[in-house]
Formats: structure tokens, sequence, C-alpha cells
């Protein structure tokens, strides 16, 4: 019996030194890439525009690199591979939901669902309810809603439905208590945000929920093509800061055992982000399967829609709703109490 062996092609040693360089480059391009998202997103204009643009371009010179080198030197696949293993993981947030795995048995205590629904876009706002009825929630956190979204007749009956500046509230609880943070603004920059939290009234004692719509970052985005360039992008990102910083202590203030969904406008690479909100846990960053994109755009996809739990709560399972007329899709977590 004849083993079969693999022939390597026979090539010179500079071209050989070549596809050393190319492979173990393009390792190293994908751990600078990574890290400049993570370490310096929305503080330096230029990972806050990487922050901000497709990143699937980085994964296009793996597949010709692999057939490149594969019949000449096939131990160079190895970091060809860790390069696109970069690239997914810390580089595009691919998740593979592992703490989901031991908790696939415990009962929830809260299906919550945060959906930016673009009222104003949206052809299908007023059918919501039906979209999201066959994932069968407690509670849905509506942002960019208008009143006419939170009219009782399009919810179940015996839900409680409230619209309050942009943010809307239906499901089976009663609220006991809500309030609205008031927006600062920045001349035509909303500094804050704006944020509604809710007590609500269930058997086995309140949630308390912080929803939330934060400062978009194509407002400084955009200014790269004028005159006003970078600056008007650096304004952009401080008055982001600040909205979270603002929201995050106001949020503390109100109870200290809070679930946080909404429209955060950043993913979890910000550093804006990770300073004011990386303290509380990210549902689909612990127990979400897949990339987990909520901003669907024609060129890439993004994840800036989050639900937090900063104590007293923890996920059990995450996943990405369909495609019901927003620009953005919805968030769908299972929680429980942890006491």
């Amino acid at each position: 019996m004849h083993r079969l062996r693999f022939r390597r092609l026979a090539v010179s040693r500079p071209t050989l030194r070549l596809l050393n360089s190319l492979a173990w480059g393009y390792l190293a391009g994908a751990i600078l890439y990574a890290a400049l998202l993570w370490l310096s997103g929305d503080s330096w204009w230029v990972a806050t525009l990487l922050l901000f643009t497709p990143r699937w371009p980085m994964l296009l010179p793996a597949p010709l690199l692999a057939l490149t080198v594969l019949p000449v030197r096939p131990r160079l696949l190895l970091p060809v591979a860790l390069g696109v293993l970069v690239i997914l993981g810390p580089g595009m947030g691919y998740r593979l939901g592992v703490l989901g795995w031991f908790t696939r048995s415990t009962v929830p205590a809260l299906r919550l669902i945060t959906f930016n629904v673009d009222a104003g876009e949206n052809p299908r706002v007023l059918a919501l309810s039906l979209g999201l009825q066959p994932y069968r929630p407690d509670v849905v956190a509506l942002q960019e809603c208008n009143a006419e979204t939170a009219n009782p007749e399009f919810w179940p009956a015996g839900w409680t439905v409230r619209f309050d500046d942009g943010i809307c509230l239906a499901g089976r609880f009663a609220v006991l208590e809500a309030r609205a943070f008031e927006p600062g603004r920045t001349g035509d920059q909303r500094a804050t945000g704006t944020a509604m939290f809710y007590r609500l009234k269930t058997d086995s004692g309140p949630i308390d929920l912080g929803v939330l719509h934060l400062e978009t970052p194509p407002k400084g985005l955009a200014q790269l093509r004028t005159s006003a360039g970078v600056s008007a992008m650096e304004r952009n990102v401080l008055v982001r800061e600040v909205g979270s910083r603002l929201l995050r202590r106001w949020f503390a203030e109100q109870s200290d055992a809070l679930i946080i969904a909404g429209d955060f406008n950043m993913p979890v690479e910000s550093t804006i982000y990770r300073s004011n909100w990386g303290s509380c846990g990210n549902a689909f960053s612990r127990v979400g399967f897949g990339f987990g994109s909520t901003r669907i755009m024609p060129n890439y996809s993004i994840r800036i829609d989050h639900i937090l739990t900063c104590k007293g709560w923890r996920p059990l399972r995450a996943l990405i709703g369909p495609d019901l007329g927003s620009d953005h899709r919805p968030l769908i977590v299972d929680l429980t109490r942890t006491r």
C-alpha cells in the first residue's frame, strides 16, 4: 500500500522568503488592525474611522495567500489561518456564546427585546407586534419610535404601552415608575442622547430597566468630506463620550440592579463603550452566537444595539431577530435573576 505524498513546488529562495513574509505579515497586520480597533477606536480619528467602516475587506487577502503558499510551503497556512481568526474574532466580533452552553436548562425570568424601529422611514412600523409575536417577549423597548407606534391597539390586549420622547415601552408588566433624563445639546449634536428609567411590577419583584438612544457617529464621520474634517469628527467623539459618561452616572443613581437596553450607536470595541459601559455584562458578547449585527447597511453590518446587565441579572440566551422594515434588527435576550 503506497502512501500519498504531497509534492511541493520548487521555488527560489527569494520567492520563499517573500511568501514567508507575506504569510506572517498578514497575521501581523490582522493583529495590528484588531489592536487599533480595541485600543484607539473612538479615541483616535483614524481608528474611529476603521471602527465604523467595513471590516470584511481584511479577509480578502487570505484565500489568495492560502492558495499561493499551499503548493510551496503548506506550513505557512498556519499564520494565514491565525490571521483569519483574529479578523473574525477581535476584528469583526464573532462570538461563540460559550457561557450560554451552560445555561440551556435554566428557565428565564424575563425575555427582553430592544429594537431601533426607525419609525420615520419604516413602512412596517405599525405591524411590529405581529413580527415580534413569535418570540413571545415579556418587554419590548423601542427607539426612534413615535406616538402612533405606542398605540395600544397595535399591541396585545392587557399590555402596558408608553411613548416617551422617541422611546417606547410595551410589555406584560405595569410601570410603577418612569423617569426621563433631560438631554443636553452641543450645537446641532445631542450631547447625552435620550434615556428613560422604568420600574416594572412583577410577581417576583420589581424590574429596573434603563432604555437609551445615544448620539450617532455619522454626524462626525460625514464631516470628513467637508472642510471641517478631523476636528468636527473629534468633536463628535467628545460629545458621545460626554453623553455616555453622564448617562452611565444617571443610571447608577436610579438603581444598582439595572438592565440597560437600547441603541448605543457604538460597538463593544469602542473605547467610549468600554470606559463607560464595560463594567456591565454585554448579553450578546456573553451568550450570543455569530456576529450579532444589529445595524444593517448596504456595504457592511455592525453590532451597536446592546442589552447590558450591571447587577442582579445574567443573560441566558441572545439572538438577532428578523428584518421588520428598519435598518436595525431586534436584539432578543433571555435573562434570569442572580439574587
